[in-house]
C-alpha cells in the first residue's frame, strides 16, 4: 500500500482523520515509511485511509447498500472483476487511473447512495475496524 497509494492515519474505530492531523497535504505527497511508523508510535491503534485521486492514481466507487449494489450491477455487470473492499454496509470498488484529475460525485450514474470518490477524498482501507466491523 505504501508505495502505491497515499495513506493517512484515521482515529481508532472511526472513518475520521486523527484530530488535528492535516491530511489535505497528502493529496500531493505520499507519507514515508518513517512517517507511517511514527503514526503508530504516536497515535497507537489507528485505522488507515487511502487518498483517492491523482496522487494514488485511484478512484473508488462507494456503494452503501446491497440494494444500491444491485442497481449498479445493472450498469457495470463485471464490477466484482476489480479490486474491492467489503465495508460495514456495502463495498468500495477500486479503479486505477493514469493520474488524471477526476472529480468526485455524490450520485454516480444518477444513483442515490453510490459515490465516486476521487479528487479531494479518501476511503477507509482494508484491515481497518470501524464500529467493530473489519474492512476486508
Amino acid at each position: 500500500l505504501v508505495k502505491k497509494f497515499s495513506l493517512i492515519p484515521l482515529a481508532t474505530n472511526t472513518k475520521l482523520p486523527i484530530k488535528g492531523f492535516r491530511w489535505k497535504g497528502y493529496q500531493y505527497k505520499r507519507a514515508t515509511i518513517e512517517e507511517i511508523l511514527n503514526w503508530y508510535t504516536n497515535f497507537g491503534d489507528i485505522n488507515i485511509g487511502v487518498i483517492t485521486g491523482r496522487i494514488s492514481k485511484l478512484v473508488v466507487i462507494d456503494v452503501d447498500s446491497e440494494r444500491q449494489l444491485l442497481e449498479l450491477l445493472k450498469v457495470i455487470p463485471n464490477l466484482f472483476d476489480t479490486c474491492y473492499v467489503k465495508t460495514k454496509r456495502g463495498y468500495h470498488f477500486y479503479f486505477f487511473t493514469n493520474g488524471d484529475d477526476i472529480g468526485s460525485t455524490s450520485r454516480l450514474f444518477g444513483l442515490d447512495g453510490i459515490e465516486l470518490k476521487a479528487k479531494g477524498r479518501y476511503v477507509v482501507s482494508a484491515g481497518s475496524i470501524v464500529d467493530g466491523f473489519k474492512y476486508k
